[in-house]
């Protein structure tokens, strides 16, 4: 279970990355994915900006995933704890739109993984023999 779960996190990791690449190299895609405009130089920075966020969540996953330690795992959980949250928020207050719910999916899951494997570091730590290779 520990090892799935290294696994999962590293996936995690580098799926981060690469939405993190995906802002820095192609901000207008990005912004164009989301449902906003950048306007001018400015907004492609800002929409660059952006990548801060995947790129040391990723940072922090990847951490995560090779200490095999659950602390690092939680940022990563909580921002896509938040996503969910938000989105939903946004259903209630502006209504359903389906590129809402169309991106609601993969934060459920990417939440589901990061609390998973948040889940099995933690249980390690507290158990540190039952998470030696027998």
């Amino acid at each position: 279970m520990l090892k799935i779960a290294q696994i999962l996190s590293g996936m995690l990791a580098l799926l981060l990355f690469a939405f993190g690449a995906f802002y820095i190299f192609n901000p207008a895609g990005a912004a164009s994915a989301r449902g906003f405009e950048s306007i001018g130089e400015y907004g492609m920075t800002n929409v660059r900006l952006m990548a801060a966020t995947f790129v040391t969540l990723g940072i922090l996953t990847a951490i995560g995933a090779i200490k095999k330690d659950f602390i690092f795992l939680a940022p990563a959980a909580v921002y896509f704890l938040a996503s969910i949250v938000l989105r939903i928020f946004g259903i209630i207050v502006d209504g359903a739109d389906p590129s809402t719910l169309r991106v609601m999916v993969p934060a459920v899951v990417l939440f589901a993984v990061a609390e998973f494997a948040l889940q099995v570091f933690k249980r390690a730590a507290k158990n540190p023999l039952r998470a030696q290779p027998a």
